[in-house]
């Protein structure tokens, strides 16, 4: 399967198509070294890309096992959205996430949902 098409971020897909449609044509020492150069720039940006992606599912863990283990304590006149985004907030990925990036080589902004992501 094509991994590019695999990744959940249009802007990711977007930007690894533009990087692409750079390779140079012509079949020179040059070329072919920038061609090199450009395939390692793009499968370096994949694989942070889809390390990203994998770090949602576990955050979206997380958030899951937070909303299971406070569902019986749920507070009645807190609504299920409200309920939810607390789980999210108070699921402690957000002290996780970022030291499992860094042990990575990965940076990425955490204040977004997970199921906050684009196209």
């Amino acid at each position: 399967g094509d991994r590019i098409t695999r990744l959940q971020q249009q802007t990711w897909r977007i930007e690894l198509g533009r990087t692409i449609q750079t390779f140079p044509s012509q079949s020179s020492e040059r070329d072919h070294q920038q061609r090199v150069d450009i395939m390692n720039r793009v499968l370096t940006k994949l694989a942070e890309y889809e390390s990203i992606q994998r770090l949602w599912v576990v955050e979206l863990a997380f958030w899951k096992h937070r909303i299971h283990d406070e569902s019986d304590e749920k507070i009645d006149n807190v609504g299920e959205r409200d309920f939810r985004e607390w789980c999210r907030v108070t699921s402690g990925s957000d002290i996780v996430l970022p030291c499992v990036m860094s042990y990575l080589h990965v940076d990425y902004n955490f204040t977004r949902a997970p199921t906050g992501r684009q196209g």
